[in-house]
């Protein structure tokens, strides 16, 4: 004879797989079991965060010790520009941005290149897509999400000619892809 985990009734299926009398037995087994592992966090929400930092901590470790891996992880994760070089490709603009290529541009901004913004950067085209910019080393900085959002399909000069300190951040780019050829 088996027993229901849930209302302890008699379970009438022979199935061995089966826990629960009922569906609804079933589905109330997992809030319960759902509201004491949160319940756990709401009494100490500090460990909570502090497991989350643990963990981010430790991943950023890997990636440092591990960049070609790390590389390889974001491409499977299509993080990479995939989706960027493929469109390039469609509208036959020229495609030769390596993970290498991104990084030195990351470390020579180190930050968004419109703004100087810390933290996280995205790939961003210098002359857009629609003006035939391709996905390129001399075409790709970093940006914070604002700002590249913000720029959209604009020229680079256009966009930061109502910026402060953007004429003197658009001279700082043009000097960083002068000096990659």
């Amino acid at each position: 004879m088996r027993i229901c985990r849930n209302c302890n009734s008699e379970l009438k299926s022979s199935d061995e797989r089966l826990a629960h009398c009922s569906e609804e037995c079933r589905r109330d087994c997992k809030r319960k079991r759902d509201r004491a592992r949160n319940h756990k966090y709401r009494l100490n929400p500090r460990k909570a965060l502090s497991m989350n930092r643990k963990d981010r901590e430790r991943k950023n470790r890997w990636r440092k010790e591990n960049p070609e891996k790390a590389d390889l992880a974001r491409k499977k994760q299509g993080r990479s520009g995939e989706t960027q070089r493929r469109r390039s490709r469609k509208k036959g603009l020229p495609t030769g941005l390596r993970a290498s290529d991104w990084r030195a541009a990351v470390e020579h901004f180190r930050g968004c290149a419109y703004c100087g913004a810390m933290g996280k950067t995205e790939q961003e085209h210098f002359i857009p897509m629609v003006s035939d910019g391709g996905f390129t080393r001399d075409n790709i900085i970093p940006a914070c999400r604002g700002c590249n959002l913000e720029k959209s399909t604009q020229a680079a000069l256009d966009y930061l000619v109502s910026k402060e300190h953007g004429l003197a951040r658009y001279a700082g780019i043009l000097s960083y892809f002068e000096g990659l050829n």
